[in-house]
């Protein structure tokens, strides 16, 4: 591997692990429902949005406890950092770093004509394609990036 793109890989694998971790998290379950709407509000007034849009919109709104007792029932949530990212970092590394080769040409384009580093791109990418990794996003059409058409990619058979 030339040192170009071991340095590629480096910062592929930087802003992957780097956005798996959240940096400046809100603080969760500390306060009421009640408390956070009520600042919400106060908020939204501040911003010049009236008080019949906020009471017409949010009034009456409350938490679906379905949805949270879904979301506290993440098997994610009660891993270590290591045993998450063990798991989840090294698939987006070994992917960035087959996109940069197989799309290396095409980034290079990208980034002499508009300023975008490849890595960065190939970083959000490989996020998207995995955040999107459901049966109805598993389609070529559904993960093949817009930006790459642009730059004149070959499309894979399938994609629109």
């Amino acid at each position: 591997m030339t040192p170009h793109l071991r340095l590629r890989a480096f910062v592929v694998g930087a802003v992957l692990t780097i956005s798996a971790v959240p940096a400046f998290a809100a603080t969760c379950g500390t306060g009421s429902f009640a408390s956070w709407l009520d600042d919400f509000k106060a908020d939204a007034a501040a911003k010049g949005i009236s008080q019949s849009a906020i009471a017409s919109g949010l009034n009456g709104v409350a938490p679906d406890q379905a949805v949270l007792s879904r979301d506290r029932s993440q098997k994610v949530f009660s891993q270590s950092f290591e045993e998450f990212s063990g798991r989840m970092v090294p698939p987006r590394l070994t992917r960035g770093a087959n996109m940069m080769k197989q799309y290396g040409s095409v980034l290079s384009r990208i980034e002499q004509s508009y300023g975008v580093p490849g890595e960065v791109l190939v970083a959000i990418w490989v996020w998207r394609r995995i955040s999107a990794s459901t049966p109805e996003n598993s389609r070529p059409s559904a993960r093949w990036p817009r930006w790459l058409t642009i730059a004149g990619a070959p499309r894979p058979s399938g994609a629109n």
